[in-house]
């Protein structure tokens, strides 16, 4: 089964290369615009990574990261996929 990394990113470029990447590698590959739109994803689907950019219009990265801290603690099932996330290697 393919892993699922949600990218989260305002700048479509970064986005678009990081896509093609990813998918190139073997992954599903989620994309949300900004932090409200990652958050989003995160509660509706099944991820087992996710890379963010810090700087973003309606939710930045540093918020984003709380509120995924905060969403674990609520429901320890997620922390399962984090644990899943940390065995993804990347290829060289």
């Amino acid at each position: 089964m393919k892993k699922t990394i949600l990218l989260v990113d305002d700048e479509i470029d970064i986005l678009d290369i990081q896509n093609r990447y990813l998918l190139q590698a073997g992954y599903d590959v989620l994309v949300a615009h900004d932090g409200k739109e990652g958050l989003e994803l995160f509660r509706k689907k099944s991820i087992d990574l996710i890379i963010t950019d810090i700087m973003m219009p309606n939710m930045d990265g540093y918020d984003l990261s709380v509120r995924f801290n905060i969403l674990l603690r609520i429901n320890p099932s997620y922390l399962q996929l984090l644990r899943q996330a940390s065995r993804i290697r990347f290829m060289d």
